[in-house]
């Protein structure tokens, strides 16, 4: 992630950087076990890396909380890459046994770009 920062200042370019979070894991973990939430956890990181470009980094920073570096885009992509990680995750849930379970995530954006300096920004 740092490389990519450094990069994305050199060469004037936008880096953003995404951090994910299950909404009320441990709950998940405590109601249907923890191999459950293990299987829930491998599924969501599939579903990241179908969403996002083979190029970001893509990472478990610990728990249920996921980050993502993405170099060379901006804001406006990053939500449509957001947009296809949900519908999938979707899917992935409605085809869960547990069908009537509803497994949420948050996420906070922080852009950065030459032009406007750092800012962060949550959606």
């Amino acid at each position: 992630m740092t490389r990519l920062l450094g990069i994305a200042e050199r060469y004037e370019q936008s880096f953003c950087l995404a951090v994910i979070d299950i909404d009320q894991f441990k709950q998940i973990n405590d109601r249907f076990g923890h191999a459950m939430g293990d299987r829930l956890l491998r599924q969501f990181g599939a579903c990241l890396r179908d969403a996002f470009r083979q190029e970001d980094v893509i990472g478990r920073w610990g728990g249920e909380e996921f980050v993502i570096g993405l170099y060379g885009v901006e804001e406006t992509e990053v939500k449509q890459y957001f947009k296809k990680l949900s519908e999938s995750w979707q899917q992935v849930c409605e085809a869960h046994e547990n069908s009537h379970l509803t497994i949420t995530f948050s996420t906070g954006l922080a852009a950065y770009s030459t032009a406007d300096s750092r800012e962060a920004r949550d959606f």
